[in-house]
This record gives structure tokens, C-alpha cells and sequence, in this order.
């Protein structure tokens, strides 16, 4: 299996390709030489999401996989509001959903996950309410992202949050892709003399909500693109310890 603690050197002009007869689903993919586990299952996952589900394995054979994208894989109750304007400034609707799926995967998996980031670039459009389908779900996470889990000190989860915040700029007006949506955390920040944010308090969830401990360690949720230190992450990357891959953020909603 492939290891996302490791750094692999990996042979130029290697490519996956993946296609069906019917959908544009042909992918390219080009392996950078020494990259890491995250980034390499990132590649593979930005072609093999698409993929899924398929009819029978009699339906697959060496040179074409199809995919059902207008299979309805279950129903929204309310819009989901992944917009930019509001993912990447706040907190959003879909962003919100899709960190409390991560974090109950991540407990559910016998990990005591307690906190789930995404990073709101990666969301990339709304669910309208009713029947959702796979070509829904592949619009807003056309990546194919991972989720990962990992272990970080409470001292790095702040040094994200301070990331993020300097990233975001002025109340109202963020637009930068590295803006988390979080599940299990809370924070308290000002916006002092229209040029810089203070971040004041940070709390994590529990059986009642406690003061996030610098030295402490925290299981964490979140996909493989941000454990690669996407976004500027550089914290995330240098300081997480990992636990576990799971499966494509895409299935999980």
C-alpha cells in the first residue's frame, strides 16, 4: 500500500488513463518526480472518483469503465450553499455537512477523531434541495480528494487558524481558497484597525466545549490535499502525524 508518510521518487511521463465510451472522463496524469504520498494518491483518486459506481464488473474491461453519472445516490432535505462568496469567508452550508461526515468517519473508523478541516477552495458549487446525483456530488469535488487522518498539536491547529485568517482579509470580503470549514472547533477573532485579524480563543468539542491545549494532541479529519500542505498549509504538512487514509472525500456525502 501506498504510504503517505514516505516521499516517493517517481518515473517522469508515468500516466494513468482512465475513460468511458460515452463521458468525458479521460484523464491524464503526469507523476512529478519526488513527490509524496498524499499528492500521488491525490493524482490517482483525480482520475478513479469518476469512475464509480459501475453496473457489474461484466460491464469493465481493459479499455473502458463506465459510470452511471445520473445515478441518484439520495436526496437534500434544504440547498446546500457551497458558493465561493460564502465557503471560502465563513462558514457554509454544504462545508459545514461534509466536515460533520469527515469527523463521524473518522470516529466511526475507531480513531476519536475530534476535529474536521476542509479547506473551502475545494468546494466547488452548491446542492440544490432534492434527489442529488453522482454528477452533483463529482461537480462540487471534482478533485478526488482523500481523506486523511492525522494527529496534530493544538499549537499547529492555531498556527492554521492564524494561516487562514491572514489569508482571508477583511470581514465579509474573503476570497482565499486556504478559509477552513471546520467541524469540532471553534475560534474567536477581531478585526483590529482594518488591517489585521487577533485570534482571541480557540475551543474544541467535546462532552462540553474546552479550551484547545497548545501541547495536546488532536485527532484530526481532513483530505489529502490540505495533509499535503495545500493552501499554504505548511503547518498541517510539517507538524501532522498520520494515522490513516480513507476513502474518497466524495462517497462519504
Amino acid at each position: 500500500p501506498l504510504d503517505l508518510k514516505k516521499t516517493y521518487s517517481v518515473v517522469s511521463n508515468s500516466y494513468v488513463r482512465f475513460g468511458n465510451g460515452g463521458r468525458n472522463v479521460v484523464k491524464d496524469a503526469a507523476l512529478p518526480l519526488n513527490d509524496n504520498g498524499p499528492a500521488i494518491a491525490d493524482i490517482v483518486m483525480d482520475a478513479i472518483v469518476r469512475l464509480s459506481p459501475m453496473e457489474s464488473p461484466a460491464e469493465v474491461d481493459d479499455r473502458e469503465l463506465m459510470v452511471q453519472g445520473n445515478t441518484v445516490v439520495g436526496e437534500a432535505a434544504a440547498d446546500l450553499d457551497g458558493s465561493a462568496e460564502h465557503c471560502r469567508d465563513s462558514s457554509c452550508g454544504y462545508g459545514s455537512l461534509l466536515c460533520d461526515a469527515m469527523r463521524g468517519f473518522g470516529s466511526e473508523s475507531g480513531h476519536n477523531t475530534h476535529i474536521a478541516f476542509y479547506n473551502g477552495g475545494g468546494i466547488k458549487g452548491s446542492i440544490n434541495k432534492g434527489k442529488v446525483t453522482w454528477d452533483d456530488l463529482l461537480r462540487v469535488h471534482p478533485y478526488g480528494n482523500l481523506v486523511s487522518i492525522v494527529k496534530l498539536k493544538g499549537s499547529v491547529i492555531q498556527e492554521m487558524l492564524q494561516h487562514m485568517l491572514h489569508e482571508h482579509g477583511a470581514p465579509g470580503k474573503g476570497n482565499a481558497g486556504s478559509w477552513l470549514q471546520m467541524a469540532g472547533l471553534r475560534f474567536h477573532a477581531t478585526w483590529d484597525d482594518h488591517t489585521n485579524w487577533t485570534l482571541h480563543k480557540v475551543q474544541v468539542e467535546g462532552a462540553e466545549w474546552q479550551e484547545l491545549a497548545e501541547d495536546e494532541n488532536y485527532t484530526v479529519a481532513t483530505n489529502s490535499f490540505l495533509a499535503a500542505g495545500g493552501s499554504r498549509h505548511d503547518a498541517l504538512k510539517e507538524g501532522a502525524e498520520f494515522q490513516a487514509t480513507g476513502p474518497a472525500i466524495v462517497t462519504l456525502m
